[in-house]
């Protein structure tokens, strides 16, 4: 056994074997593995496993470029406003990953405010979207084995189950939904043709972190807008020197000069800490000429300290709803259709990823989309008056909703949050029936 966990010919024995049968309790799978282990190799390294409480594996090993970045995120993708096509797709980082027509489509729809507001400034929301994941490698190391093609697990690397197997139930990985956090600026430009700048710098992720990778955007986006020569590449080099996101650690992730501390909950509660990962290094841990960040990064020091949660906020979102809170609280737990409607994508995304998290431990076991679109390929499905509306719970900002969703049961339409919470001025126009 190594320092970091178990060596990687025993990590591939250990998954193959323990990959058998996903749903079985941990009880039960701990049992198994002490009393009916066919090999005593595995025997031996779980034994080891479960007395050190370690749960820092070494998945470095047989590691092509990028996988650790894909532990983390799936792409940094930049959208820009064509005067000609609309909304495109402008820059995918790092080069090489390959994004679905379907995913460009999604993306560029989902990354601009879809509401009359007219937000000016900058504004960070996110949204999650339907992902169709490529079918995985079957000789790859990283592969889920023996699970069949119609299991949503087939399409998790082995870290990502992994995860699953250890994390808190209401922080699992869907790898039929994609995650997409938005940074959007808008600002007055007299020398374009539209007179404004419109771009946005969006992160998308299979991991359900709200606050953590919305800070991790709020660090990106500026650099990149207010730099002259951004280099999204070398934020990616960075991003893939972090360490494995595993339950059960709190490890501090360095980005651009800061360090943001993240603690991932672990199902059995025993947490323990990582080592801070200050800049971007090699498998080995020594410094490698290839991970190092980009020269405009190298200046800064580690000046700035930001804690983050995997957890979603839910004090702010909700205090105009407080005597709704019960209420609130049985539509979730029964899967009740529910549509927020918004001024703003911020405060229509953080609403519904609040209200889903209401019933925490629990699951929340229907579909939720904390930011919702025109565009979107379900939109026919879900405004169809024909049919029943969907177990599902959307955030909307398109004051067209209001028709198109008036059928639904459940509309709860807010003002803007994000100022002051305690104003008196803020506004709450509830429809519940």
């Amino acid at each position: 056994m190594t320092d970091a966990g178990l060596d990687s010919d025993d990590v591939d024995s250990f998954y193959e074997w323990e990959e058998a049968d996903m749903s079985m309790t941990e009880t039960s799978f701990k049992r198994m593995t002490l009393e009916t282990s066919p090999d005593k190799n595995v025997l031996n390294h779980v034994k080891d496993f479960e007395k050190s409480e370690r749960y820092s594996i070494d998945f470095d090993c047989n590691r092509s470029p990028w996988d650790r970045l894909s532990d983390w995120i799936q792409c940094i993708c930049v959208v820009t406003f064509d005067l000609e096509l609309g909304q495109a797709v402008e820059a995918v980082y790092p080069e090489g990953v390959e994004l679905s027509e379907q995913e460009k489509i999604n993306y560029c729809y989902l990354a601009f405010p879809d509401s009359n507001s007219g937000c000016m400034g900058d504004t960070q929301f996110f949204f999650r979207v339907r992902h169709k994941p490529p079918i995985p490698d079957e000789k790859s190391p990283l592969s889920s084995n023996k699970l069949t093609r119609r299991s949503p697990l087939y399409y998790l690397s082995k870290l990502h189950t992994y995860y699953n197997q250890n994390c808190l139930p209401t922080l699992s990985i869907d790898p039929m939904f994609m995650w997409g956090f938005v940074y959007f600026r808008q600002v007055k430009d007299k020398s374009l043709k539209r007179g404004y700048f419109q771009k946005s710098v969006v992160v998308t992720t299979k991991l359900p972190f709200p606050d953590f990778f919305s800070k991790l955007c709020g660090v990106i986006a500026p650099y990149y807008f207010d730099d002259r020569n951004p280099d999204l590449h070398g934020i990616c080099r960075e991003i893939d020197g972090w360490p494995a996101p595993l339950p059960g650690q709190t490890i501090s992730l360095g980005i651009l000069g800061t360090s943001i501390q993240l603690t991932i909950p672990a199902s059995n509660g025993i947490n323990r800490i990582g080592t801070p990962i200050l800049s971007a290094e090699s498998p080995s841990g020594t410094p490698n000429s290839d991970m190092s960040p980009p020269s405009s990064i190298l200046s800064l020091s580690m000046c700035r300290t930001m804690i983050a949660r995997v957890e979603p906020s839910l004090f702010q979102p909700l205090c105009s709803l407080l005597p709704y809170i019960h209420l609130l609280w049985e539509l979730m737990l029964t899967g009740e259709p529910v549509v927020v409607m918004a001024s703003s994508p911020d405060a229509c995304s953080r609403l519904v990823v609040a209200l889903v998290s209401l019933i925490s431990p629990l699951t929340y076991c229907s579909d939720y989309r904390p930011f919702f679109t025109i565009h979107d390929t379900e939109f026919k499905e879900y405004t169809s008056k024909t049919q029943s509306p969907p177990s599902i719970t959307l955030g909307v900002t398109n004051p067209f909703f209001s028709k198109a969703l008036s059928h639904w049961p459940n509309v709860i339409k807010v003002a803007d949050f994000v100022g002051d919470v305690s104003d008196p001025t803020s506004r709450l126009k509830k429809v519940l029936n």
